[in-house]
């Protein structure tokens, strides 16, 4: 029986994470986004939206003089960075999440606003090895302008259950079909014998209009 999945790389949420706020004093955001989820308190869950996915803030004042420390985990493992504030403008982390466990501004701040990035992945797929060879087809289809940059990725390794981030583990990843920076919708098929498929999305030139399906048909 034919296994069908539909993935779909979303537009940018710049509240996801944190709904525009003050901070008082230097310390930790509140986590009242968009994505907010009261079954999982002190998260925002990127994953259980079917997403993995670096950040952004976002203010119209000046707050390149403060640093956000960015914590969270992707794939089991601690996650972390530093990022300077923004200036009347939108400024993008360069680590991936699964969930956001906590966002502390080094200063006392006004006006400051955390949501999804322009890069990151979209769910580890896993492929089914009941038989002797795998066939599976791929689909990326890209809406017309899109700024969208991606790479399709494939691994016999067991990446899911190492607690290390799939950004670090570029070692044990290959491009599937030679689908390395593709800018355009693609359609690919594959005899090979494959453990997992990933799709990662490079850069976004228009995140908060950018948006994609992924197609992954295996029999």
């Amino acid at each position: 029986m034919a296994i069908f999945t539909k993935l779909t790389w979303s537009v940018q949420d710049l509240l996801a994470v944190s709904a525009l706020q003050d901070v008082g004093v230097a310390g930790p955001l509140l986590l009242n986004g968009t994505l907010f989820d009261s079954s999982i308190p002190d998260q925002i869950s990127f994953i259980s939206n079917k997403v993995i996915r670096s950040v952004s803030l976002t203010s119209v004042n000046n707050l390149s003089l403060t640093n956000f420390v960015v914590t969270g985990l992707q794939n089991g493992a601690y996650v972390s960075e530093t990022v300077s504030g923004p200036n009347n403008n939108t400024v993008y982390g360069t680590k991936y999440y699964d969930t956001i466990t906590s966002v502390v501004a080094s200063t006392a701040v006004n006006g400051i606003q955390v949501g999804t990035g322009d890069a990151g992945f979209l769910p580890l797929i896993a492929i089914s090895t009941n038989s002797l060879s795998t066939n599976y087809s791929t689909s990326v289809l890209l809406p017309a302008g899109s700024g969208v940059t991606y790479s399709m990725l494939q691994t016999l390794d067991q990446i899911n259950t190492n607690f290390i981030p799939f950004l670090n583990q570029a070692d044990k990843l290959f491009p599937a079909f030679g689908l390395t920076n593709e800018t355009t919708s693609q359609i690919a098929n594959s005899l090979l014998i494959i453990n997992f498929v990933i799709l990662q999305v490079n850069s976004s030139a228009n995140p908060i209009t950018d948006t994609f399906e992924f197609i992954l048909l295996q029999e």
